[in-house]
C-alpha cells in the first residue's frame, strides 16, 4: 500500500513538473499566438537616448489571420501620431502629424519587417534558450535568451543579448529586452512591454479607414523639383497610352486638359476614381481627362481591368510626374486653353472634383 502511494505521488509530481517545464510553457505561448485567428495587444517601447533620458513609443496592435501575405496575418498598428497598415500584402504608413500616407509603388511589395521585429508574433518564431525564473512587476516570469552579436571590433568586445520574459500564468510574453554590452559593461537596454492581450476565434477581415484629405507619397520619393504652380506654363510632353496611340499635350491647345497623376496603391487615388465613376458624374465636355499612373504598364493594365478609368490612360508616368514636381497622389492639374496651369489640387478633394462636372 505504501509502495502504491509512493508511486501515485511520484506520478503526480512528475506530471506537475512536466506541465511547468519552461520549454512546455514557451510552446504554449507559441501555440496561443501563432495559431490564433485574431489577437491584439498594447506595446510600449522604451529606448534610452544619448542624453540620459528614455524615449517611449506606444502602439496598439491588431492581427487578423490572412493567407494573402508571407507572415500569415494582416495587421494594424495604431498610435497617436502614426499608424502602420499591412493588408493583403500591401504596407502603408499614415503620418497624422504631417497628414501623409506613404505607400509602395509595387503591388504586393513585402512588408518592412522592422515594424514587427519585436512583436510576439515575430519573437515566438525564433529559437530561445531558457535562463532562469525571475520576477517582473511581482509576477513570476521565465527568462529566455539568445545571442544577437558577439564580436571584437578594434580590440573592443561587443556583445548583444535578446531576452523574452514569458508569464508563467498567462503563457504569454510580457516583456522583451535587448541588452548591449561594451567590454563587459551594460551600455544600453531597450525594453518592450506587452499588455492587454485579447484573443478572438471569429474570422474577420481587417479594415482600415484612411483619413480624408491626406497626401499619398511613395516610399523613398525625393522631390528634385518643386510642384508647379497656378499661372505657370504646363510643360509639354508626348507619350504612348495603353491603347498604343500617341498622346501629345500640345495637341490640346484651345481645349482644357485635366491631368490626374495617380498610383495603384494610393487609397485616395481610388476614391477619386470612384467619384469619377458615379452614375450621375460627367466630366465637362470642355475638359479632356488624362490619367497618368506611375506604376508599370503591366500592373496598370491589370488594375484598370478591375477599376474603370473614364479617361485615356498613360502608364509608367513617373517621368512626367517628376516633370510637374508631383510629390503626393493623387495630384490634379487643370490646364487652360492656352496651356497655362489654371488650378493645382493635391489629394482627394470632393469639392474640386464636383467643380469639373457638366
Amino acid at each position: 500500500m505504501k509502495i502504491n502511494n509512493l508511486l501515485y505521488f511520484s506520478l503526480i509530481f512528475l506530471i506537475t513538473s512536466c506541465s511547468q517545464n519552461p520549454q512546455n510553457i514557451l510552446n504554449e505561448a507559441k501555440d496561443k499566438i501563432l495559431n490564433s485567428t485574431r489577437f491584439n495587444y498594447h506595446q510600449l517601447a522604451l529606448y534610452p537616448n544619448p542624453v540620459g533620458k528614455i524615449d517611449s513609443f506606444s502602439f496598439y496592435f491588431d492581427y487578423h489571420k490572412s493567407k494573402e501575405n508571407k507572415i500569415d496575418y494582416d495587421f494594424l498598428a495604431r498610435s497617436k501620431e502614426f499608424d502602420e497598415v499591412y493588408i493583403d500584402g500591401n504596407y502603408k504608413t499614415v503620418n497624422h502629424k504631417d497628414s501623409i500616407v506613404r505607400f509602395t509603388t509595387e503591388s504586393g511589395t513585402n512588408l518592412n519587417e522592422n515594424s514587427i521585429k519585436y512583436s510576439p508574433l515575430t519573437l515566438l518564431k525564433q529559437t530561445w534558450r531558457f535562463v532562469q525564473d525571475t520576477l517582473v512587476s511581482q509576477e513570476k516570469q521565465l527568462n529566455f535568451s539568445q545571442t544577437e552579436t558577439d564580436t571584437l571590433i578594434d580590440g573592443n568586445k561587443i556583445h548583444t543579448e535578446r531576452h523574452i520574459f514569458v508569464n508563467e500564468i498567462s503563457k504569454l510574453i510580457d516583456r522583451f529586452e535587448r541588452r548591449n554590452y561594451f567590454n563587459g559593461q551594460l551600455s544600453q537596454k531597450v525594453i518592450h512591454q506587452y499588455s492587454d492581450y485579447n484573443f478572438h476565434n471569429t474570422i474577420e477581415k481587417l479594415v482600415y479607414e484612411f483619413p480624408a484629405n491626406y497626401k499619398s507619397i511613395p516610399f523613398g520619393q525625393v522631390n528634385a523639383k518643386p510642384l508647379l504652380k497656378i499661372g505657370e506654363n504646363a510643360p509639354g510632353f508626348t507619350s504612348q497610352n495603353i491603347k498604343n496611340t500617341i498622346f501629345n499635350i500640345d495637341d490640346y491647345k484651345g481645349q482644357k486638359v485635366l491631368l490626374n497623376f495617380s498610383a495603384i496603391n494610393c487609397g485616395f487615388c481610388k476614391l477619386a476614381l470612384k467619384h469619377f465613376n458615379q452614375k450621375d458624374y460627367r466630366l465637362s465636355n470642355k475638359i479632356n481627362g488624362v490619367y497618368l499612373n506611375i506604376d508599370k504598364r503591366v500592373d496598370v493594365v491589370d488594375y484598370i481591368n478591375k477599376i474603370n478609368v473614364p479617361f485615356q490612360v498613360i502608364a509608367d508616368a513617373k517621368e512626367f510626374s517628376e516633370l510637374y514636381g508631383v510629390f503626393g497622389y493623387p495630384t490634379f492639374f487643370l490646364i487652360d486653353e492656352f496651356g497655362v496651369i489654371e488650378n493645382v489640387v493635391v489629394g482627394y478633394n470632393e469639392e474640386f472634383l464636383e467643380s469639373l462636372k457638366m
